[in-house]
């Protein structure tokens, strides 16, 4: 049996006898019953912290309930997997790149804590990312430089796992640090914050989201101390030892006056394995001045 959760069901025609919606309702067994009637005063209950209390309905529901037997179809959450047995918070990263320009380097990075987008979720907030102390170094033919800090770095996805209203599905993003600028000036250090607002949905397994972003950082005489873009994502899980996560970020209002300017920057992570102290990430990224590979390793202590 089916019930809409709208104003049809307010007029108390499911426990009168008024309709068919009375007579499908006698119809169910005990146990499709206790469903039913708890289903309505779950909902009864969310709506008494929106405002809208319906306290007849409710009494009857009462009523109802107390003759039928005791259980229910709200089951508690079965955890496969403890939470001790999460990734350790801590990082220490080795990549190897290979770049469209036929250069190798090597990528070094160590963050303090805790977990990204790709890290499995096990004791974490799904669909949710939190870095702090993020530190990058890149190693090539060029020599030692900083690719960026990230003092904190936070992302939230939050898709709906209703259809009501008032669900928000709201997708954020807040970030603080540093890093190198690598359209003109490869030594150049900049202080950056990004802030980025939107929407996320479940689809297909996984989680797709949209978020118009803002970017501020320091100015020089080649950068525009405000940027914008606009980001589309979709994270997903093929298992428990392979999850992946596909960007797109098209700029409205490039950093710089340059032809990359206006050029969509494509990226493809992927994480395999489920241990807790390593797994091996592969990603794949098209950006406006040169394509790259990355292979790497992650050791996580605490």
């Amino acid at each position: 049996m089916v019930v809409k959760l709208n104003s049809q069901w307010r007029t108390n025609s499911l426990l009168n006898n008024t309709d068919n919606s009375h007579n499908a309702y006698t119809s169910l067994s005990l146990a499709e019953k206790v469903n039913v009637i708890n289903t309505l005063i779950e909902f009864l209950n969310y709506q008494h912290q929106l405002g809208k209390t319906d306290n007849s309905f409710r009494k009857k529901l009462l009523k109802e309930r107390l003759l039928l037997p005791t259980g229910g179809n709200f089951k508690p959450t079965k955890i496969e997997t403890a939470p001790h047995l999460g990734q350790q918070p801590s990082m220490t990263q080795i990549t190897v790149r290979h770049s469209s320009s036929g250069q190798l380097a090597t990528k070094i990075r160590m963050r303090a804590t805790y977990y990204d987008l790709l890290s499995n979720d096990i004791g974490r907030l799904a669909n949710s990312s939190l870095q702090m102390g993020d530190l990058e170094f890149l190693v090539s033919d060029e020599g030692v430089r900083l690719e960026r800090f990230d003092i904190t770095n936070i992302l939230t996805l939050q898709p709906a796992q209703t259809d009501l209203n008032e669900t928000s599905n709201l997708a954020w993003k807040i970030r603080l640090g540093f890093e190198s600028n690598q359209q003109k000036c490869f030594e150049c250090i900049n202080v950056t914050t990004e802030l980025g607002l939107g929407k996320a949905y479940a689809f297909g397994g996984g989680t797709v989201y949209g978020m118009p972003e803002l970017k501020l950082q320091t100015s020089t005489s080649y950068l525009r101390p405000i940027s914008a873009s606009l980001t589309l994502g979709y994270l997903w899980d093929f298992n428990s030892y392979w999850k992946s996560h596909i960007e797109l970020n098209q700029p409205i209002i490039g950093l710089a006056d340059t032809s990359y300017d206006n050029v969509p920057t494509l990226k493809w992570q992927n994480r395999f394995g489920l241990g807790i102290d390593y797994d091996v990430r592969l990603s794949i990224e098209r950006r406006p001045f040169e394509n790259s590979i990355d292979l790497s390793y992650s050791y996580y202590w605490q």
